[in-house]
């Protein structure tokens, strides 16, 4: 990491002091700081597990995934529903507007294959939602599709549910419905990747503005993920809305890993933001954790995910070589209060663990537990509501939904799938009635 000034590192050493002090001691007499609210109605959609999620305009857009206890095709889906807040609440409720289902993918991409999948990639570009790779209960798939929320206004939903199936591939097909296909990822046939958007440039924490991509435009980026034969990838590809481009290897191949955009010192001391790749399962749980900086294309190597002793700072990150976790970030009010968080998941298994990254300083610290069942292949989002101790300001406030304790596989019908949504205060004390 690059030199900071004395006064962040004196913050440093007094913060790593704080993590051993806490990490040290045995985490069944820790208090944990966060508290998870369940917000209920906040997704419409059924059951599921391995959905996907992208915001637009502080709006969230859920959809995809399986529920493999249902027998019609596994229950892939191409559904999708909305959640946005309620604004103008000044008593610090927490609020959303009845979710609502928006236009489904299209059933068929432009090579007759059911687009309903699992196991999928998501992020917003440029205004608009993307959505592809996965898996659709008999094969893998590398298709890409571009949701447009202008176009959503004008759909019309009633029309579009009284048509008989021919009708719907008639208006699936014009040139005015939400969803188009646009150009297939680059790289295998695959489910389980990762994908993140960096932004071209940006205002940080500090207030300073930075370049974050060499071309100074927006610019997703998708890797990793496993073939139809359970062969873990490690490539990677840039993708500008309308072309894809070949970037550097991660190295460590992996599938079901975990990737957000966070904050972090480049080499000349300054902020500017990168993609961040953690945990995942290869034979066995990854412990690697990656940063990407898309102004020199490289991969840097940050601390691994794992129970070590470094000189006298004993990290003690039990259960973090986390697979099948959500991930979000949540922005302060402060410079330098970004934080990032790793939800549910597990070492190839399902589970409740919270962590929370400091991308300063490159350390985690656990948080309280999920307080919902135990799962993998959630999803999560980070919406703005008004912030009742700060007139005029707004919080960001994120939220996990959807899962499942199963495996998404084809066949066998194991495994519990969920449609409930909470979220996550991380300052404040637990209250488990809530």
């Amino acid at each position: 990491m690059a030199k900071h000034s004395k006064y962040f590192a004196l913050l440093a050493i007094l913060s790593l002091g704080a993590v051993c002090f806490t990490s040290c001691e045995d985490e069944d007499n820790e208090e944990l700081m966060g508290n998870w609210v369940d917000s209920r109605t906040a997704f419409a959609g059924s059951e599921r597990g391995g959905a996907v999620c992208f915001t637009i305009d502080n709006v969230a857009y859920i959809g995809t995934g399986a529920n493999t206890i249902n027998p019609e095709n596994r229950d892939r889906y191409t559904d999708f529903f909305t959640c946005r807040p309620v604004l103008g609440q000044g008593n610090g409720t927490i609020a959303y507007s009845a979710p609502g289902a928006i236009a489904p993918m299209p059933k068929y991409n432009k090579d007759g294959v059911t687009s309903a999948r699992n196991g999928a990639v998501a992020f917003a570009l440029n205004g608009k939602g993307y959505v592809g790779t996965g898996y659709n209960g008999i094969t893998y798939l590398k298709d890409f599709w571009e949701f447009d929320p202008e176009r959503q206004k004008s759909f019309d939903a009633l029309e579009y549910k009284n048509a008989s199936d021919a009708k719907k591939r008639e208006i699936e097909a014009s040139d005015n419905y939400p969803w188009k296909q646009v150009k297939d990822y680059e790289g295998d046939t695959c489910r389980y990747a990762v994908a993140f958007v960096i932004p071209g440039t940006s205002v940080m924490s500090d207030g300073t503005i930075a370049q974050n991509t060499k071309s100074g435009k927006d610019l997703a980026f998708v890797g990793t993920g496993e073939d139809c034969i359970s062969i873990k990838k490690s490539d990677f590809y840039s993708f500008d809305g309308e072309n894809w481009e070949s970037v550097t290897s991660i190295g460590e191949p992996r599938a079901q890993a975990a990737a957000f955009v966070a904050e972090g010192y480049n080499a000349e001391g300054k902020l500017q933001l990168y993609g961040y790749v953690a945990g995942g399962i290869a034979s066995k749980p990854v412990i690697g954790f990656q940063r990407y900086n898309a102004m020199t294309n490289e991969w840097e190597h940050l601390n691994d995910l794992a129970d070590q002793t470094i000189g006298s700072f004993d990290d003690d990150y039990r259960n973090l070589a986390i697979s099948g976790s959500t991930s979000f970030v949540v922005n302060g009010r402060d410079p330098y209060s970004q934080r990032a968080y790793l939800a549910t998941g597990g070492p190839g298994t399902y589970g409740t663990y919270c962590w929370e990254y400091n991308p300063y300083y490159d350390y985690w610290i656990q948080k309280t537990s999920f307080e919902g069942t135990a799962r993998r292949f959630a999803v999560s989002f980070v919406l703005q509501f008004p912030n009742p101790w700060h007139d005029g300001e707004q919080m960001e406030v994120p939220f996990v939904a959807t899962g499942t304790t199963g495996s998404l596989n084809s066949v066998g019908v194991e495994g519990n799938f969920f449609s409930d949504t909470w979220y996550f205060r991380p300052y404040e004390s637990k209250e488990p009635l809530d």
